[in-house]
């Protein structure tokens, strides 16, 4: 999604990181000839430091191997890695998920890891997020939480409770206003943030319909046949109302800035958003919760699955390469140098630092209390329908009127004309 998730301007930066490594031209041997491996990604800029730094434990024993780092805005990476594959312009390796990129995995574009050993470093319910026809095509690097980050402080300020439902959540924003406090950040002058917010509520619902993406790939089923589709743009469109002026020209990066120095109460965002939380505000006093979906005390859940994916092209003249690599830091001990950098959970069994943020606790103590729903453990939506779908929470957001019927509607004319199309 991340899976679900997030760069805020378009970028196309290209950066050399390290040395030389240790590999003979294509047989990733103990050899001296210098390899490059070419790396497309939409990583924010604090990962691609963790990235770095990861690499560099490799480049340890591969010295004459580098990296180069082919970083775009988020927006743009599927378009630019189709553009890629089409003029025969391919990376060694990419970012993102091969569920959603399940095109270029049909087409045998993505290297299938089937039987390599790494794998054995993750659990089965972790590598459902990078299984297609029950092969694995991705390595999962650290885990997916989407929710609700709230200032603990403010509410006390404000003398407001932790509210366990969605109405509870209402009261609370209207009390913060009362109190002269700007209940949610938001910045959705980068569209990706607004399908955050969205698929942060309707994704941790879909236990309740778990083939909903299935059917409506299949074109059984229509998204008005899904009430929840309704229900969930509808509490986006409240939530907006508490949020401050100006979303649509407010970027990604100011909108945590606005929450991390306190100038909001809320921000609905994903476990990726801590480092530049923390980065602003080490010593912020933060919680996390579901992005509220039910009026059930308990019911809402936070949606998790599996944020960073590192894949690799099956046309790549380097995969024994990318593929030592892939052993290396499937590690514990470099996939903790990743978590530690990143403030966030690894999918990496063993591969334990001390959760001692908050955050990270809170994170954690709803994942193991069964307040969380695996978004890639159901069908996904790929290609086209996804384009479309992500593009419609964007409008939706940008549109001063949002009316939820009638973007089901929208949603579903999109969905009649995609089919006739494909037929």
């Amino acid at each position: 999604m991340k899976r679900l998730v997030l760069l805020t301007v378009l970028l196309l930066v290209v950066v050399l990181v390290g040395f030389p490594v240790f590999a003979s031209g294509r047989s990733g041997g103990s050899g001296t000839q210098q390899v490059t491996l070419r790396f497309l990604n939409s990583m924010t800029p604090v990962k691609a430091e963790a990235f770095e730094l990861i690499f560099a434990e490799f480049q340890k024993d591969r010295p004459n191997v580098k990296v180069e780092l082919e970083t775009v805005n988020f927006q743009n990476y599927r378009d630019i890695l189709k553009t890629r594959f089409a003029a025969g312009d391919i990376p060694d390796m990419l970012y993102w998920g091969p569920k959603e990129n399940r095109d270029l995995v049909d087409a045998g574009r993505i290297l299938d890891l089937s039987g390599q050993p790494f794998l054995k470093s993750f659990t089965d319910d972790t590598l459902k997020s990078v299984e297609v026809n029950g092969k694995p095509y991705g390595l999962p690097y650290d885990l997916l939480a989407l929710g609700l980050y709230y200032n603990k402080d403010l509410f006390a300020e404000a003398g407001v409770e932790v509210p366990e439902t969605f109405n509870e959540l209402m009261q609370v924003c209207e009390t913060l206003k009362s109190k002269g406090i700007t209940p949610f950040a938001e910045g959705f002058k980068d569209g990706w943030a607004a399908q955050v917010d969205y698929q942060s509520d309707l994704y941790s619902t879909l236990w309740e319909t778990p083939n909903i993406f299935r059917d409506i790939t299949a074109g059984t089923k229509n998204y008005a046949d899904f009430p929840g589709v309704e229900a969930a743009l509808e509490r986006f469109d409240k939530r907006m109302q508490y949020a401050q002026p100006n979303v649509m020209d407010t970027t990604n990066e100011q909108a945590i800035d606005l929450f991390a120095t306190g100038k909001t109460a809320m921000i609905v965002h994903g476990a990726f958003a801590l480092a530049s939380i923390r980065k602003i505000s080490p010593d912020g006093n933060f919680g996390f919760l579901p992005n509220f979906s039910s009026n059930s005390p308990g019911e809402s859940r936070i949606m998790v699955g599996s944020d960073t994916i590192f894949m690799i092209a099956s046309e790549s003249e380097h995969k024994d390469v990318a593929l030592a690599l892939f052993s290396k830091i499937a590690t514990p001990e470099v996939a903790e140098i990743w978590a530690e950098k990143l403030n966030n959970l690894s999918a990496v069994i063993g591969a334990t630092p001390e959760a001692t943020d908050p955050v990270l606790k809170d994170m954690k103590r709803f994942i193991d209390n069964g307040q969380a729903f695996n978004i890639y453990s159901i069908d996904i939506l790929t290609g086209q329908l996804d384009d479309v779908w992500r593009k419609t929470h964007e409008q939706f957001a940008a549109d001063p009127n949002r009316d939820s019927a009638a973007y089901v509607r929208k949603l579903d004319e999109s969905l009649e004309n995609i089919r006739k199309t494909s037929s």
